[in-house]
């Protein structure tokens, strides 16, 4: 009897052991957090749960790194930056590009400009567009609201002071309604994030003589594009392995794009 008492209590034991949710900790120190890996992360605690155990903290990238290293974290989400020697305990897979876009009316005349013109146009005092067109028309300076996805990347990619822009900007809370009133008015400049489907009632501005497009962003060559890293261990748990292959999925692409991001992943 004791034996098989012994038994039922081992086997119980390691029924447990090996039914056990391996947790999945991100250290995520993108600039206003991946909202992309956080709905995937939703995704799978309401269509599995018990299955994973995900979590998601918000840090610097100097304390996501070092987390990382001494093992207190699985996964780090970063912006490309050039890690120092001794933080890159791990392997770096780029995993999404996003870019910062200017929108204008398909009737303004401008086309392309250079990253000057863009500082004069959106900061300053007495908008108009004299300074780039000739035209001493009113000017409307549009930009994204500090909660809106792509809050901050037009002013990083110009490597403006925060805040450059506020002076007679009006911000809003999506990229679709920034497009959407840039739209309406010919004197209008959208400073905006990069959208996958855009509608033909705004156009993009060149810079540099380079349009927006997926390609131009996917490769770089458009200058105004910040890249995204996944820190990875050389030898990730099984559900760290799993969560990176659903990285891959449809369902995080369409996140990314939500988010006015492309997938870099195969």
């Amino acid at each position: 009897m004791r034996k098989a008492v012994g038994f039922f209590l081992l086997f119980m034991t390691v029924s447990l052991l090996l039914s056990a949710v391996e947790p999945v900790r991100i250290a995520d120190a993108t600039p206003a957090g991946d909202s992309a890996v956080s709905s995937l992360a939703l995704q799978l605690s309401l269509e599995k749960p018990g299955k994973y155990d995900i979590s998601i903290e918000r840090l610097s990238a100097e304390k996501a790194l070092a987390k990382f290293n001494s093992g207190r974290a699985d996964l780090v989400l970063i912006r490309e930056v050039k890690l120092p020697e001794g933080q890159r305990n791990g392997i770096l897979h780029p995993y999404a590009v996003g870019a910062a876009v200017f929108y204008v009316n398909p009737a303004n005349p401008l086309d392309d400009v250079t990253p000057e013109h863009l500082i004069q146009l959106l900061s300053g005092p007495a908008p108009d567009w004299a300074r780039v067109t000739g035209e001493k028309t009113r000017l409307y300076r549009l930009g994204l609201r500090r909660n809106a996805a792509g809050y901050g990347l037009p002013e990083r990619m110009l490597k403006v002071k925060p805040g450059e822009f506020d002076k007679d900007m009006f911000r809003v809370g999506s990229n679709a309604e920034l497009q959407l009133l840039t739209a309406g008015s010919a004197e209008a400049l959208g400073a905006g994030i990069f959208s996958a489907v855009m509608p033909d009632t705004v156009k993009t501005l060149k810079i540099n003589g380079v349009a927006t497009l997926p390609k131009t962003v996917k490769d770089g060559s458009y200058p105004f594009c910040e890249r995204y890293i996944l820190l990875v261990p050389a030898a990730p748990s099984r559900a760290v392995a799993a969560f990176v292959e659903l990285m891959h999925g449809a369902d995080f692409r369409r996140y990314l794009e939500e988010s006015g991001r492309l997938s870099l992943l195969p």
